[in-house]
């Protein structure tokens, strides 16, 4: 990534870091990059019940905020605002905390605490900085420290 996009990246999460929480939502991503239709500026919005209006609201009060102060410098970008989906990434332990009784996939950094690298459960707890997983299918509690976990996010149970 350029310093160019990586400051308008900076930019653009510090304005909606300003403008959001009067919302009642929170930036949770901001990216620039080049991809195969052109330049795209993605804005990822969180919150409780964060849909395809509160979408359409940031959108407008972002695009409008951009071109009074001609931030991203090209002509030819789209600015898309979306939410984090149904399979959002868990990053850190609020997440966690805020997602409790959720089924999630962990992979591990260190696969001997639980004794695998991959763990698809429940969040269970949260507590300090342990991590608990309930594995429906074993019937087994996986108690992790959150510093072992190399990635995390929800899932959809079939």
């Amino acid at each position: 990534m350029n310093k160019t996009h990586r400051l308008i990246e900076d930019k653009v999460k510090g304005y909606a870091l300003g403008v959001l929480p009067d919302l009642g939502l929170e930036i949770f991503d901001v990216t620039f990059r080049r991809e195969n239709t052109g330049l795209v500026l993605r804005v990822t919005i969180d919150g409780e019940g964060v849909g395809l209006q509160e979408c359409s609201k940031v959108s407008g009060i972002i695009s409008e905020w951009l071109d009074e102060n001609d931030i991203v410098g090209y002509d030819n970008y789209n600015l898309e605002v979306s939410t984090p989906g149904l399979d959002r990434p868990l990053r850190n332990i609020d997440d966690f905390v805020r997602f409790r009784g959720h089924y999630c996939k962990v992979v591990l950094k260190d696969a001997e605490e639980a004794g695998r690298k991959t763990l698809k459960g429940y969040i269970n707890n949260v507590e300090d900085r342990t991590v608990t997983i309930f594995m429906k299918s074993s019937k087994q509690y996986f108690h992790i420290d959150f510093d072992n976990i190399k990635k995390a996010n929800l899932e959809v149970e079939f």
